[in-house]
């Protein structure tokens, strides 16, 4: 009895000892995917806001020349990681909330701005355009800088200047619709609760 006890015992401590190396193991992988996830994703969000301030420098150019510079964009461009968006699910839960999130709101903006282009004018949409990418970009923004602070990357990516400059289109936005609100009393009834 002694010894089939000593060997049970064993055995269960083997079990034990196996399935928390295994755990341990498991744990270590998925730290590892994950922190490869935050690289790709921080990535993937660097080039779409780096895609993003091109297109705004570039319509600033195109109404300050009246056209003779530059392009107009009218569409806010898809994020890489739309394509496949496992990586994204590896994240944190709160970090990939937040990004669906965004990527949602990307998707709202774009319909409204065809849907403006197409029942009140290509010059409200534009502005529609590029206000609600610059709002994006600031969100996009912050959400990459909390995953290079955990990435351990400090380079600064964008300057002061280009934050001021995507601000300052949100607050453009912000003012139309504002005047707009004012000057057109339906406009009104429609932005009053219930």
């Amino acid at each position: 009895m002694g010894e089939a006890a000593w060997t049970l015992f064993c055995t269960v401590l083997g079990a034990i000892i196996g399935f928390g190396a295994s755990c341990f193991i498991q744990w270590r992988q998925n730290l590892a995917q994950r922190k490869i996830a935050r690289m790709q994703v921080a990535t993937n969000l660097r080039h779409w806001m780096t895609r993003v301030l091109w297109a705004i420098y570039e319509t600033r150019n195109w109404d300050s020349t009246e056209g003779q510079g530059g392009t107009r964009f009218g569409e806010i461009p898809k994020f890489r990681f739309e394509k496949a968006l496992t990586q994204v699910s590896l994240l944190e839960p709160e970090t990939a909330k937040t990004i669906f999130g965004l990527i949602h709101r990307k998707d709202d903006a774009n319909t409204a701005i065809k849907g403006t282009a197409e029942y009140e004018g290509d010059e409200d949409a534009h502005d529609l355009c590029r206000g609600r990418a610059g709002g994006l970009w600031l969100e996009a923004l912050a959400i990459y800088d909390g995953m290079a602070q955990q990435l351990g990357w400090t380079e600064k990516v964008f300057s002061d200047s280009d934050k001021t400059m995507m601000r300052s289109e949100v607050e453009s936005l912000e003012a139309h619709e504002k005047e707009r609100a004012s000057s057109d009393p339906m406009f009104l009834d429609v932005l009053k609760p219930g």
